[in-house]
């Protein structure tokens, strides 16, 4: 070639072979196939062309590369060895030759057999046409800038959807031992909420403030494997933006709908109406926590009563440090918010004379970090919506009158027995 046509100029490296398998049904002789034919054929072409000035190396690398491929670790780790030997040459010439190393997405055509074809249509990702490609090819490699060395091209893959996995039992959430209806152990709202906010996280939000929206309680968390292996409680999209919090065997328990939003410092307070002349609760501490509400020693968050009307009702609540809650990466102040739901519950006895549960809330907002370990004042906003329904938005400030969090639109329902 060399004498007929004079030094080569050029390398385009497009070579490839798939055998998918996963990691425990490869051999080594497969992975071995599919491997040395990008990394073994591109350290030939090197080797050959050493003495030629070379203008452009191109080397057909692969999405897999970057975010890989059910089944495509040997593809996905030969891809990625061509990005990193692509930017190794970028460097070692000195900028005397151009570098690509293009992380291609699946074409209409080549690797790509009609069952592949399918399988990317089936989870949504468009494939490039042989034209649309190929000028793409082009335009990279006449007038892509130099520096870039690795690029993704074509279409990305849709974002992986992760699901939050967690196991309650005795060890890991000793606190729900004080958090009984019928003496079984239940999962608490406030902890749904708070699991609802972690996979929100864990789903790549970046934002400082997540808030809680349309959280309903299809059908409660009974944690019958508390004192033994655990119950399994898995919290997975269900759609844009809307989670589902759901058992072991799949029935569904909770959902809510997360959005990032950055919070207002200037935000107003939810409980702006005026509550009337509070006067002094009925009852006394002994009265709430020995029978009118259910929680036990650790759930008992209530500090004392300011006072309470036909609007509703004030106290003072403590937080999760103070109450030894933390189980590691809390995204909110579970016992703060729990407090709010029972003083809400203590005006759903004045209001109705029932006891009753929270069925649904319309939006959890945190406005501002609290450590937890100074006491929380709550005002509590109600109204009667019938002879079994109440409704009450909730809010909660520090000592210094800083707002805290909201929770708004909070439906109970009156429950025999709860």
């Amino acid at each position: 070639m060399r004498r007929e046509w004079g030094p080569i100029t050029g390398i385009v490296h497009g070579a490839g072979v798939l055998a998918d398998k996963r990691i425990a049904d490869l051999s080594p002789e497969q992975f071995q196939s599919v491997f040395s034919t990008k990394v073994e054929g591109l350290r030939a072409l090197l080797d050959a062309t050493r003495p030629d000035p070379l203008a452009f190396i191109c080397l057909f690398s692969s999405i897999a590369a970057r975010f890989g491929n059910p089944g495509q670790v040997s593809y996905s780790m030969a891809n990625e060895v061509m990005n990193r030997v692509g930017y190794a040459e970028a460097a070692s010439r000195g900028g005397a030759t151009k570098v690509k190393s293009l992380n291609w997405g699946p074409w209409e055509g080549g690797m790509v057999t009609p069952a592949l074809k399918r399988h990317f249509e089936a989870q949504g990702i468009p494939l490039l046409g042989l034209q649309e490609g190929a000028q793409m090819f082009v335009d990279e490699l006449l007038h892509g800038a130099g520096e870039q060395v690795e690029l993704v091209m074509g279409s990305l893959p849709p974002a992986q959807k992760r699901e939050l996995r967690v196991r309650i039992n005795q060890q890991s959430h000793p606190f729900l031992e004080d958090h009984r209806i019928q003496n079984m152990p239940v999962l608490p709202a406030v902890e749904a909420v708070e699991l609802f906010l972690r996979a929100a996280r864990a789903q790549g939000s970046r934002l400082k403030d997540l808030v809680c929206e349309n959280l309903k309680v299809l059908k409660g968390v009974l944690l019958d494997g508390f004192y033994d292996a655990g119950n399994l409680l898995i919290v997975r999209p269900r759609s844009e933006g809307v989670y589902e919090l759901v058992g072991a065997d799949g029935s569904r328990h909770y959902e809510a709908t997360i959005n990032s939003e950055e919070q207002d410092s200037t935000a107003s307070r939810v409980v702006a109406r005026f509550l009337g002349t509070l006067r002094e609760a009925p009852w006394s501490k002994a009265e709430i926590y020995g029978k009118l509400l259910f929680h036990g020693p650790n759930f008992q968050v209530i500090r004392n009563l300011v006072g309470i009307s036909d609007k509703g009702i004030t106290g003072t609540v403590t937080g999760t440090a103070e109450r030894k809650w933390d189980d590691g990466n809390r995204e909110a102040d579970s016992a703060m918010l729990d407090g709010g739901l029972q003083l809400a519950r203590l005006w759903g006895y004045h209001a109705l004379g029932k006891p009753t549960l929270p069925t649904k809330i319309g939006c959890v907002r945190i406005h501002r970090p609290e450590d937890g370990t100074r006491p929380v004042q709550c005002r509590v906003a109600g109204e009667v919506s019938g002879k079994n329904k109440i409704l009450c938005d909730i809010e909660f400030t520090s000592e210094l009158g800083e707002l805290l969090a909201t929770m708004t639109g909070v439906e109970m329902h009156a429950t025999a027995g709860a």
